[in-house]
């Protein structure tokens, strides 16, 4: 799974490789695509998490709510609920 389906094509043409984009900002989505894949491969082998966002640099007063709110999301959250959502 990605946030951008154009950089996971790059990977078409690999045997026993799904690959999907998935915007981990909405949890819900996140959560309905896990267990979709589940279901249709019955289990899952390997979790990789390469997530990743660094929006708000500077003073951590100056960084607005919303931003940290989307850096939890992705760099922490994301792992938490895929791994609760396979294991």
């Amino acid at each position: 799974m990605g946030r951008s389906e154009s950089t996971l094509k790059q990977f078409n043409g690999i045997d026993n490789l799904e690959y999907l984009a998935v915007d981990f900002l909405n949890l819900n989505e996140a959560t309905a695509t896990i267990h979709s894949n589940i279901n249709l491969f019955e289990n899952v082998d390997v979790i990789i998490h390469t997530a990743a966002t660094s929006s708000g640099v500077g003073p951590i007063w100056e960084i607005p709510l919303e931003e940290w709110h989307q850096n939890v999301n992705v760099n922490f959250l994301a792992v938490v609920l895929i791994n609760n959502t396979i294991i």
